[in-house]
């Protein structure tokens, strides 16, 4: 149990290192978004799958999974030629911090295991 959720932390670290940010340009590059949509849809669904496999993780999972949903349907948009405009600019520069917290709310779950 604990080895999957670490598992999952380190699968949203990894997503974290992917992001860039620094230019508003990079949503149009569509190589960068379809890889970010296809790791979304990698990490949606094996949250998912191991959801309920700790209780306490559940909850903490569960709070996320529309977010992520959402987040992966912008950049699956994006890869099909969407105009890139000032909503989407605030949801991606906004995705870095929220991935963040997702990885501190699951720091919190594996410090309540240990």
């Amino acid at each position: 149990m604990i080895e999957t959720i670490t598992n999952i932390k380190s699968k949203f670290v990894n997503l974290l290192d992917k992001i860039e940010i620094d230019s508003d340009e990079i949503l149009t590059d569509k190589k960068y978004v379809k890889e970010m949509s296809e790791d979304l849809a990698k990490l949606y669904v094996y949250l998912n799958d191991a959801i309920c496999e700790e209780l306490s993780m559940c909850h903490t999972c569960a709070q996320q999974s529309d977010y992520l949903r959402d987040t992966m349907s912008m950049f699956e948009e994006l890869s099909t030629d969407r105009e890139v405009d000032a909503e989407t600019i605030n949801k991606y520069r906004e995705f870095p911090k929220r991935v963040e917290d997702i990885i501190k709310k699951i720091d919190t779950v594996l410090l309540q295991l240990n």
